[in-house]
């Protein structure tokens, strides 16, 4: 829970003028549990493997 004094807002233009009003921050225990565990654990070689892959090189 964040209290009314730590609150901020972030106001963005978009394309269409319209202005939109977002957090600016989010408290860290808010993002617990949104990842889930991967069914099958990924070692460290596998990670630098898949970090390859997406930079391009082999």
């Amino acid at each position: 829970m964040v209290s009314p004094a730590r609150d901020r807002l972030e106001f963005v233009v978009d394309e269409d003028g319209r202005v939109v009003v977002l957090p600016a921050s989010v408290d860290a225990s808010e993002l617990a549990g949104m990842l889930k565990r991967p069914a099958k654990p990924v070692t460290v070689e596998g990670m630098n493997q898949a970090i390859r892959k997406r930079s391009g090189r082999r």
